[in-house]
């Protein structure tokens, strides 16, 4: 929309990637106070895919019961599969005290892996649920 308008008091925070695929004027650089800061972007597509759709990176969510070790199982279950973990969230579920809903995101190189990795913690989890399967995104700097 920025370039569509050609508006010079019309501007966008976006990657050094945007401006390159769009063709626009990078005006400031490195703007984030945080150098440690990352954006990440996901497509969402309700239309399945014809062909086969690699992916090395998922998203779940999942809850664990009360108990010591509980969380500890299903990471330790993970990293016996060679699944990296990128990233690890807990939200506290309303109306039920120290009870987590916890998301996850791993690479896991082997698509055979993954399936066996999802099927082993699924005794270790009150319930899971798969969000998204897709390729790990490649790092565009500065």
């Amino acid at each position: 929309m920025v370039k569509e308008w050609g508006k010079p008091e019309v501007g966008a925070i976006a990657s050094t990637l945007a401006a390159d695929m769009y063709g626009l004027n990078i005006l400031k650089r490195s703007i984030e106070t945080n150098k440690q800061n990352y954006t990440r972007f996901l497509v969402l597509d309700r239309k399945p895919r014809k062909q086969e759709f690699l992916y090395n990176k998922i998203s779940i969510c999942f809850t664990v019961s009360h108990e010591i070790g509980s969380l500890h199982k299903v990471l330790s279950i993970l990293a016996f599969h060679h699944a990296n973990l990128t990233k690890i969230q807990s939200v506290p579920l309303l109306g039920k005290p120290f009870e987590y809903l916890f998301f996850a995101d791993f690479i896991l190189e082997d698509r055979n892996h993954m399936k066996y990795a999802l099927d082993s913690i699924k005794p270790f989890t009150g319930r899971m649920k798969i969000l998204g399967n897709y390729p790990k995104g490649a790092y565009y700097g500065n």
